[in-house]
Parts: C-alpha cells; structure tokens; sequence
C-alpha cells in the first residue's frame, strides 16, 4: 500500500489492514463454499461476526486513509475524480464478475443462489444494481458507496461530519425497523441502508487517523470495556458446546439473521474490533512469516481476489451434490486448493501493475521535449 503518512507506525498498520483484509478473504472463501472441516473454525467462530463485517469495515477505513490523504492535500475536485475512478472500476469489475457467471450457469458449471435462474433479463437488472446476480452483493454496495463519498469527504473536510452519523444512525435504525432494502427481499440479501454504517465508521477513523497525522488512540476504558464484552460474546457463541444447551430464540436469531447488522452484532464487532486493535503489535511476528505474508499479499489485492473467490464459489455451489457424500479429507484438500488458487489473480493483478507502471515510464521517457 502507499505510504500515507510519513511515520513508520502508520507503515505498519497500513501492512495490518493488508493482512487483515486478507483474512478476511481467506474466511470469506472457505464460508461462501459447501459445508467443509474447516467451518467450524471460520464461520462466525469468534462471536456474532463474520468475516463480511470486517471486510466492509477494512475497505471503509482504507477509503478513508487513501481518499482523506487526497483531500487533505490536494482538494476536494482531485479526489472526487479519483473516487469517481475508483467506482468505475468497481462497477466494472461487478459487470464481469456477473456476466461471467450468468454464462458460466447457462452452461451448467455454475449457481448463481438459491432460486436464482439465469438470464439476460436478470443481467440487465443486475448490471443496473436494481437486482444482485448470486454472491456479487457486496461489489454492488461497494459501487453505490463510492458514488455518495465525495460527500462524506466533504462533510469530513468542513467538520461538518456530524450530519453523515445522523444519517447513516438513521438509515440503519429505519432498516433495523424493516424500511430498507428489507422490506423488497428481490433488491438483495444485504442491505445497504444498514451495512453502510460499518463502512462509514471505518472512512471516519482512517480520516482521523490522516488527519491528526499519527495512529488512532483508544482510551483505556475502552479496552477494558471490550475484552470482557468480547469474552461474554464468544461464550454466547459457543454456549451450546460449553453447557450442552440450546440458544434462545434471540441468539439463533442472532447466528443466523444478517441482511440487517442487530445492535447486539454491532456491539460484538466494535468490542472485537477494538480488542484487535488493542493488541495489533502482538500480530507482527506472526505478519512476519511465510504465512501471514502470504495472507497479506492477498489482502494487497482484494478486489481480484474477491472477484475470483465469488466465482469459484458459484462453481462449487453446482457439485454440491458430489461435495456432500465426499471425505473430510478429500473436502480439506479440495477446500485447501481453492483457497492457494485465489493467489492467481493476485499475482496476475502484480503483474498487470508492473506492466502499467514501465508503460507509463516508458511513455514519460520516449514523449519529445518542448524546446
């Protein structure tokens, strides 16, 4: 990622938020896929929370560290084009994402969802983001996000952020009341009105963190009001294996409802969040190794990589059959492969990179000089 302060703290959250999104991939991967051994471990094993609240949040806060960097220094009009750019790209990337797996059903190697039939109709809608093409929802919320940041950065810029927590604090609490996306399950499972609120909490901190030109500092309270809270929630979670148990209602409720984010999974994520944050010195050895490195140059191209996690996942969803009457070893294995498979694109992502930027120098040298 880009040096975005001059601070060798912020170059090393910077390389968190890499491996972070990275996991967060490789969780996303191995829980968008039919049921398999590792499962237990990575399907909202830590609490009420998966991989998906974290994935949204990291891109906010990148957003927030990138775009907030621009708007500090170069003004609003640069990075409004700059966002705009970014929007583009995502869009893009969704339209291939579904007409690539439109197809890919049509000739029967593929599922697109439950229910959910191939057709050029449904294409259509989905290109104009009125409908959701199998797993690509979260590339859609991305893209209808990025159109409404310039105003969230100009609302950051003139102080005036205040007006975009009323909002967004709005938009979730109608949501959660069954007013948003909700009410038309045909619009999607995810709804935007209430997930954006992890994406603008995550633009805010990484603005802050620009802004004030060091790390984010969470006072003390805080952690100790976290850990315990992230304790009480990770007991919850396992409550039935502990105690031998079934949940109550709500908590089953709880496990299994996520088109809307529940106060009580809010409350999970930002006592875990901050609990990881807290103790994010203690990652680096492990960053450090031949592991965690490889985690974080998939998080250094999440995009590519979420676009092709999507699709082998749309792949799998069609042997389901054949999946369910195979070996735990066999589906470890298979499971195993697919995810050294998402650093594919990853590194067909760098190579692209590499060949723009000597393009580009290319250009800069070969273009004759103005007497």
């Amino acid at each position: 990622m880009t040096n975005l302060v001059d601070s060798s703290h912020l170059q090393k959250r910077n390389v968190l938020i890499d491996f972070l999104r990275g996991l967060c991939l490789v969780i996303m991967t191995i829980d968008h896929l039919p049921r398999d051994p590792f499962e237990k471990f990575t399907w909202q094993s830590l609490g009420f929370i998966s991989a998906a609240e974290g994935f949204i949040f990291l891109s906010g806060l990148v957003a927030g560290l990138v775009y907030g960097r621009m708007a500090i220094s170069q003004g609003m009009a640069a990075t409004t084009r700059r966002i705009w750019r970014r929007a583009l790209t995502i869009y893009f990337s969704n339209a291939v994402l579904i007409i690539a797996g439109i197809i890919a059903a049509k000739a029967g190697i593929a599922v697109l969802g439950d229910g959910v039939q191939p057709s050029w109709s449904l294409c259509l809608k989905a290109l104009l983001c009125v409908e959701p093409a199998g797993y690509a929802e979260i590339l859609r919320m991305y893209f209808v996000l990025f159109l409404i940041l310039p105003l969230v950065f100009w609302a950051l810029i003139k102080n005036q952020f205040a007006y975009v927590i009323v909002i967004s604090c709005g938009l979730w609490f109608a949501s959660s009341r069954g007013y948003g996306m909700v009410a038309f399950p045909q619009l999607g499972y995810f709804d935007i009105a209430s997930w954006q609120m992890l994406f603008m909490a995550g633009i805010y901190f990484g603005f802050t963190t620009i802004k004030q030109g060091k790390e984010f500092k969470i006072p003390d309270i805080y952690t100790t009001i976290s850990l315990p809270v992230t304790i009480a929630f990770l007991f919850l979670r396992h409550w039935q294996f502990l105690t031998g148990h079934f949940w109550s209602p709500y908590f089953a409720w709880l496990f299994t409802w996520r088109r809307t984010l529940s106060f009580a999974r809010l409350l999970n994520f930002a006592a875990f969040t901050t609990v990881v944050y807290r103790f994010r010195n203690r990652l680096a050895s492990f960053m450090d190794t031949a592991l965690g490195s490889a985690v974080t140059y998939l998080g250094q191209h999440s995009l590519q990589v979420f676009m092709w996690s999507v699709f082998i996942s749309m792949v799998m969803a069609k042997v389901d059959h054949r999946w369910s009457v195979a070996s735990s070893l066999d589906q470890a294995m298979v499971t195993i492969l697919i995810v050294a498979s998402c650093f594919i694109p990853a590194w067909l992502h760098q190579q692209w990179k590499m060949l723009r930027r000597e393009m580009l120098g290319y250009r800069l040298i070969s273009r004759p000089t103005i007497p």
